[in-house]
């Protein structure tokens, strides 16, 4: 369970493009999150008995960079 909650923590500051120069001790994932709730920013618990795996999603898709191909 621990392990799995600072694998969310992990993928949302990795997401937001800052790494960790957010502390993850810092904040606490709510309880919304934890249990699914897709507001904000998703986070997806991937975990399963053998491995902890997160995945933090953007709600909306970012712009093409320049120079490369949207999608």
């Amino acid at each position: 369970m621990v392990s799995g909650l600072w694998t969310m923590k992990e993928a949302l500051v990795k997401s937001d493009g800052t790494g960790f120069l957010l502390d993850p001790t810092g904040f606490e994932m709510p309880a919304a999150v934890r249990r699914g709730a897709t507001a904000g920013r998703p986070v997806d618990d991937l975990s399963n008995g053998h491995f902890a795996a997160a995945l933090a999603r953007d709600v909306e898709p970012a712009p093409a960079r320049s120079g490369q191909p949207a999608g």
